[in-house]
């Protein structure tokens, strides 16, 4: 009869340690999946914030090619309605810039230059675009847009 008893206890216990073990697996594999989809985010959140720096590069690279005087004049002038400046897959950081700049259709900044700088990082294709619009009367006049 003893014997009897003592299997009872030992299968119980091989239940208590089956859910037990299941319970940490649960708990284990959520851990995980919380800490890596956290990771994915701190990845995408640095990416798209060099995306951003890389935008923001290329405009500024655009702005100075702009004040550069050729000719007893600065380069902007050359901007008309009908004439713009493009430069496409330049190669720069992690990843690759378009620039163009043309005369603003904005109705804010009426009759301004407008550069707009969009960034592709290689590694993953998160992208940004930044636009500054500067004043040709007064080219230290600008402002940033997204």
């Amino acid at each position: 009869m003893s014997l009897k008893i003592n299997n009872k206890r030992q299968g119980s216990a091989y239940a208590f340690v089956l859910i037990a073990f299941l319970i940490m697996s649960i708990l284990g594999s959520s851990i995980l999946f919380i800490f890596n989809n956290n990771l994915k985010q701190a990845k995408l959140q640095q990416d798209s914030l060099e995306a951003y720096y890389l935008a923001y590069s290329g405009a500024e690279m655009a702005y100075a090619s702009l004040m550069t005087i050729t000719g007893g004049s600065y380069k902007f002038t050359e901007i008309t309605d009908s004439n713009e400046f493009a430069e496409n897959d330049i190669e720069y950081g992690n990843g690759k810039i378009d620039i163009a700049a043309k005369k603003s259709d904005n109705e804010k900044f009426e009759n301004w230059i407008e550069i707009t700088s969009t960034a592709v990082l290689d590694r993953n294709n998160v992208s940004y675009t930044r636009t500054l619009y500067f004043n040709p009367d007064d080219p230290f006049d600008m402002i940033w847009t997204n």
